[in-house]
């Protein structure tokens, strides 16, 4: 499956960061779908199954662990990655139990995010 295939979805509530992470994902040619709430990304993922998921941790409403987890109930092969802008180890513990397969911290590194994506969609 070529990257133009590849659906990833990025989940955050502020916008500015969700276009300049779309516009990096689209520059390396994937397929790349926005919700800026933990309850827009689960529709997104009922309507249209990706093969990863880039999910801001404080979201409004269902906080993005929670999220994570819903995620995971509904299908527990797609990959995510988890980011936010203050690391707490205890958080990142705790997504890691969730089920997470990567946890970032803003600002991003575009090349490590880019290195993360071809692991996991590999």
């Amino acid at each position: 499956m070529s990257e133009l295939q590849k659906l990833i979805l990025v989940v955050d509530d502020q916008e500015a960061i969700v276009a300049l992470i779309v516009s990096h994902l689209m520059a390396e040619g994937y397929d790349v779908d926005k919700a800026v709430s933990g309850e827009g990304a689960l529709k997104k993922i009922q309507e249209r199954r990706p093969h990863l998921v880039v999910l801001d941790i404080c979201l409004p409403g269902i906080d993005g662990i929670e999220t994570l987890r819903r995620i995971k109930a509904l299908d527990n092969n797609i990959p995510v990655i988890m980011a936010t802008g203050i690391y707490d180890s205890e958080e990142c513990r705790r997504a890691f139990e969730a089920g997470a397969t990567d946890y970032l911290t803003k600002p991003i590194d575009f090349q490590y995010l880019k290195n993360t994506i071809l692991t996991q969609l590999s």
